[in-house]
């Protein structure tokens, strides 16, 4: 029998009221449960109907032949699936803008810290856990992203921050400004955190000069990993500045 499609946005506790429709199914005798279970559970394949239905099954039976009849090996395959844990990672780097794990781990390593994917409303958040297995902070998520699309800056009080805003005028990031000592034209280099309108430190942006004319901002994010590097060219001339990219491959 081909195995079941999961239904839409599927949650654990749908799959689990399932799991126990089918238990009461079992235990009222119907033998419309009697294929499923037969075929999920092998020590029950070889019973007549009457034998079948005096065998003692549990809740954690019914998960697994509920596991089993839309295709994965077990009921714990299936909670990782649904709730978006994809794999647990040692390490993770940027590439183009999008974190990538690295040394890919089977299960969360053990009194050692550890990153993960998981998959929420909004798309694949990354986050770190410590050695304990208790969450540390979100790394990453989609809605990140958006301080890409430069929406307009309002610089408040003192020139030492900022907001970003949409075009609805809502703000969707703030930034704080690190002003140096060294210049670059007639203005001097400056740095910047960037962080969520929830206070949360997504971004840095290192300032270096390369040129009386030039400088490069170094881009990590929140947790101190290198992003890319934004280039500016022809700052004598005032903004707009030349502008181009490199984001990590």
């Amino acid at each position: 029998m081909p195995p079941s499609v999961l239904p839409t946005n599927p949650s654990i506790e749908q799959l689990k009221g399932q799991a126990k429709h089918l238990l009461r199914a079992f235990r009222a005798s119907d033998p419309a449960v009697v294929p499923r279970f037969k075929g999920s559970l092998p020590h029950l394949a070889e019973l007549v109907d009457g034998d079948f239905f005096a065998a003692k099954i549990s809740l954690k039976d019914a998960q697994q032949v509920i596991a089993r009849q839309y295709g994965f090996a077990d009921w714990a395959a299936l909670k990782r699936h649904v709730e978006g844990e994809a794999q647990y990672f040692a390490d993770y780097r940027w590439s183009d803008r999008v974190p990538v794990g690295v040394d890919p781990l089977a299960d969360p390593p053990q009194e050692q810290p550890y990153y993960k994917f998981v998959r929420r409303a909004n798309g694949i958040h990354l986050e770190q856990y410590d050695a304990r297995g208790d969450f540390v902070r979100l790394c990453h998520q989609p809605d990140d992203d958006r301080y890409y699309r430069r929406w307009h800056k309002e610089r408040l009080a003192g020139d030492s921050s900022a907001v970003v805003c949409d075009d609805d005028g809502s703000v969707v990031r703030y930034e704080k400004y690190h002003y140096h000592d060294e210049h670059c034209a007639d203005g001097p280099l400056i740095s910047s955190d960037i962080f969520t309108v929830e206070g949360r430190l997504i971004e840095r942006q290192q300032a270096r000069k390369v040129s009386h004319t030039a400088y490069d901002l170094y881009v990590e994010d929140g947790c101190g990993k290198f992003k890319g590097i934004i280039h500016h060219a022809a700052v004598d001339r005032g903004e707009p500045y030349d502008i181009s990219e490199d984001w990590v491959d």
